[in-house]
């Protein structure tokens, strides 16, 4: 079927009734022109969109999802919180230069006493002298290095925080994986949803075209009471289904602001037709359309067959880069527990100056018999002999995190090698169900041109006429529900092989 004219309005049906001799009236004439006018209407709203309503293509949904989503925002301060732990890491390795400085003035002077005879040998033993300590004034000031020559902690330190930035930067292109992934789903049901609405705004106008050209037959003798109450039974079967379908599209528009966290109050349309897309050619009427089948990341995912597939997942898929990039930096934990039972050796440098005096303080006058200063360098080693079983429990603990990382990741794999089989199959699958339904709706439609013609030349009835229409309707919601499968389909795909489109061209 060609994309081009597949997909019809209630104007199509119109110009097929239109010159039918002999049967109509004027209710039925202006019926016909409304229908023509809300069917321009409708096409010219799905191409132009309502004014100031923005119409946006696919692209541009995920581009402002990719960037204005909650979940990739917070992936992002997770990242950059990653890098500053890295920052953190290697600090650990640099100098650590620190100064003091202090100055205390004693409003009351320390004394103690000391026996007398220190100073006068005659003086009894039992005799004691007060003796003041220190002066009025005293400061200390004081400068120091400490570099690490060798602590194991600091180097393993430095790995599992590159390791855990690694892990930030796959978790935020896993998230903007699923944003995408999530962006196009919505985006494709809001399409759905549109073209729901649409078919069922033709079936409800037709049919109210239909009852009043029947009802003005009836009046003439040439229809019955039961054909005009059918008719008004499967009109008011139908107009509860016009709100229904309204209100589902205005529920896929909110999920898809949603999605791309765009603000729901700001009117958009989502570019593009489900009915307008030939699965068969992979091509599109019109470019909006089109647009739907270029966003895809493997488009040859059939042609390519399930063993290279299976290849690239294994390789590609965020989850399973995420699961072995927690295996290392669970191996990494493992060392870096184990670096408890290593001696660190560090070395160190001091100055200090001291000064003393009584009286207005005048440190930094010109008599320096109140000052002195000291200078020390050396090397510190410690060496651990009894941590109280810590560590060993320690390392213990990461070596069973670590087989149990192994074991998901086992089961990763598996689930893996089962999902896409099973995305295979299902894309396969929908791709023959749509050119099926596409053959499906040639066929209503070439059913409903001969209802019609049979009509016009009197040998059916009116209600033949709306029963071939509503099959027509059925046959093209099928079809856009079988295109709207297969692309649902191709993003679960897409997200199953680690090949999201639009994702890794975005800076982190």
């Amino acid at each position: 079927m060609n994309a081009g004219t597949r997909r019809s309005t209630g104007a199509d049906y119109v110009r097929l009734e239109a010159i039918r001799p002999g049967r109509g009236s004027i209710h039925s004439l202006l019926a016909v022109a409304l229908l023509l006018l809300v069917s321009t209407a409708a096409s010219r709203a799905q191409t132009e969109g309502i004014a100031g309503t923005r119409i946006m293509t696919l692209e541009e949904s995920i581009l402002i999802a990719l960037e204005d989503s909650r979940s990739v925002q917070d992936a992002r301060f997770a990242l950059e919180v990653a890098e500053k732990q890295v920052v953190e890491a290697r600090g650990l390795a640099m100098p650590t230069v620190s100064a003091s400085a202090n100055f205390t003035r004693s409003l009351t002077p320390l004394e103690s006493f000391l026996p007398a005879i220190i100073f006068d040998p005659t003086a009894s033993p039992d005799d004691f002298i007060a003796v003041r300590f220190g002066a009025d004034n005293s400061w200390f000031s004081s400068l120091t290095l400490d570099q690490t020559l060798f602590d194991y902690t600091v180097f393993i330190g430095l790995r599992v925080a590159s390791t855990f930035r690694q892990l930030s930067r796959e978790a935020l292109r896993g998230t903007a994986q699923q944003t995408a992934t999530a962006t196009r789903k919505t985006f494709y049901a809001a399409l759905l949803a549109r073209e729901s609405l649409r078919l069922t705004e033709n079936s409800v106008a037709r049919l109210r075209q239909t009852l009043a050209e029947t009802s003005a037959l009836r009046e003439a003798g040439m229809a019955s009471e039961y054909d005009v109450l059918r008719l008004e039974v499967e009109l008011a079967n139908f107009e509860p289904r016009l709100r229904q379908a309204s209100d589902a599209l205005e529920a896929a528009r909110r999920n898809l602001a949603l999605v791309m966290g765009y603000a729901v109050n700001e009117p958009f349309e989502p570019a593009g037709s489900l009915m307008e897309i030939d699965i068969e050619t992979g091509e599109a009427s019109t470019a909006a359309s089109q647009s739907l089948l270029l966003v895809v990341g493997e488009p040859d995912a059939i042609a390519l067959g399930f063993e290279r597939i299976l290849e690239r997942s294994l390789s590609d898929r965020t989850d399973l880069r995420q699961t072995r990039i927690n295996l290392e930096l669970g191996r990494a934990q493992v060392q870096a527990s184990r670096s408890n039972y290593y001696p660190t050796l560090d070395g160190f440098y001091s100055y200090s100056v001291t000064a003393q005096e009584n009286g207005r303080p005048n440190f930094f006058g010109e008599d320096s018999r109140n000052r002195t200063s000291l200078q020390q360098a050396g090397l510190r080693l410690q060496i651990p002999l009894f941590s109280g079983f810590k560590s060993s429990a320690r390392v213990q603990q990461n070596m069973l995190t670590v087989d149990r990382i192994s074991t998901q990741l086992a089961q990763l794999r598996e689930q893996t090698y089962s999902e896409v089989r099973t995305l295979l199959d299902a894309l396969e699958e929908t791709r023959q169900r749509t050119l099926a339904q596409a053959r499906a709706v040639e066929q209503a439609r070439t059913g409903f041109g001969i209802a019609t013609a049979r009509y016009r030349e009197g040998v059916s009835s009116r209600l033949e006429v709306v029963d071939a229409e509503n099959a027509l309707r059925q046959a093209e919601f099928n079809y856009a529900q079988a295109v709207f499968d297969h692309l649902n389909t191709q993003a679960d795909l897409d997200l199953a092989i680690g090949s999201v489109p639009l994702v890794d061209d975005i800076e982190p």
